[in-house]
């Protein structure tokens, strides 16, 4: 009876180890990719403020426009908008964990087909300098770098939640084995056999 308990208790906690195991690493990636995503949406405001486009004639800068000025608030809001689904994601909501793909799937597509053909023109410098040239501002990069993050937060975050689906749930925990209970050994009839008649 006193061997069953140990043992079981052993058998317990070494199962538990591995499983304890990848649980924390688990979480540890969660919380990685949602910080991440965080930083993203951060990078996102920083660059509402952040020369947007730059024109130059090659040696003194002509003009600037930033974010702000080109298209509002459009990435400020994008980027506000994903903290609260970077910590739903965190929660292991996987539609917050899409909206992210989704934020920055938005970015880098105002990013490519506005932002970019806007600061690949001269405009009224073109026409009043010689050699007047736009190019991509820093605001560019970062709103751009911002977008893949998200994409990258959001799709791995999509990728943990369907691969360890049941990392949330505590380990299953196993019965003790009964202890085998003993049995008593049956008692002889020890009572004298009956007297037979004396003659």
């Amino acid at each position: 009876m006193s061997a069953s308990a140990p043992e079981a208790t052993e058998n317990y906690s070494t199962r538990d180890r591995p499983s304890r195991g990848r649980r924390e690493t688990f979480t540890r990636a969660r919380t990685a990719l949602t910080g991440l995503a965080i930083v993203a949406g951060l990078m996102l405001v920083v660059s509402t403020f952040m020369t947007l486009i730059r024109v130059t004639n090659g040696q003194e800068v002509l003009g600037t426009q930033s974010g702000m000025s080109h298209h509002s608030v459009a990435m400020l809001l994008l980027g506000v908008a994903a903290v609260p689904m970077a910590l739903g994601a965190l929660r292991g909501a996987r539609p917050a964990m899409a909206a992210l793909v989704a934020l920055g799937v938005v970015v880098l597509v105002v990013a490519f087909t506005v932002d970019l053909p806007a600061a690949q023109e001269e405009g009224l410098f073109g026409e009043r300098y010689e050699g007047a040239e736009a190019a991509p501002g820093a605001g560019f990069y970062v709103e751009t770098l911002a977008g893949a993050l998200l994409i990258a937060a959001g799709g791995l975050h999509l990728m943990l939640g369907a691969g360890g689906g049941g990392s949330n749930r505590g380990p299953r925990r196993e019965r003790p084995a009964r202890p085998q209970r003993r049995e008593r050994p049956a008692i002889a009839d020890t009572a004298p056999p009956p007297d037979g008649d004396e003659d």
